[in-house]
């Protein structure tokens, strides 16, 4: 895309890419140490790319959250297969959550994830969420109490605003694309 902009392409070098062939169409590249968290290395690389000091400072993503609303989500769908978490599993939490008196709110992104959406609040009196753009989902998290999120955006999402996050993850190394947020634990 910059190529065709002819605006600069600049990247992390061979060692750092995530898919090191893509470092063979910048024109400029940055090394970085190798693990850690992955929005540490994209702040150090723009902070590279860009001529200013990161420094220590945590990231401020410049979300706000909203009053929570008392409502719990849970984030069960994932573009990738080996990141989700067994229906069963998220069928018992659903249950314990809505025995315990919280207000489970299921959304979903495609037909597949709807289905399962229905299943476990069929089987655990939890709400599938109606069907909403970005921008209203994430208002939906930003309001929430709590979130319980397989790796997705949707869960990364809940962490920036502050929502205090449970993370799933499965085959990904947590170490890297971990949610980071600031100052509710996850």
């Amino acid at each position: 895309m910059s190529r065709a902009a002819y605006g600069p392409a600049m990247g992390f070098d061979a060692q750092a890419a995530r898919e090191r062939i893509a470092a063979m169409l910048y024109r400029q590249h940055y090394a970085a140490p190798l693990g850690g968290h992955a929005i540490d290395k994209l702040r150090g690389l723009f902070g590279n790319a860009l001529d200013y000091a990161v420094g220590d400072r945590p990231a401020d993503f410049g979300l706000q959250r909203l009053t929570a609303a008392g409502h719990w989500v849970f984030v069960h769908g994932t573009s990738w297969t080996n990141k989700e978490w067994p229906e069963s599993f998220w069928t018992i939490l659903a249950r314990r959550a809505v025995a315990a008196g919280k207000s489970v709110l299921l959304p979903w992104g495609n037909e597949k994830e709807r289905q399962r959406a229905e299943r476990i609040a069929a089987a655990s009196g939890a709400s599938v969420a109606v069907r909403q753009s970005l921008g209203a989902i994430a208002k939906v998290l930003a309001s929430a109490s709590a979130v319980v999120s397989v790796d997705s955006g949707l869960g990364h999402l809940a962490a920036a605003f502050g929502v205090p996050t449970v993370a799933l993850f499965g085959p990904t190394d947590s170490a890297q694309p971990a949610a980071v947020a600031q100052p509710s634990p996850i």
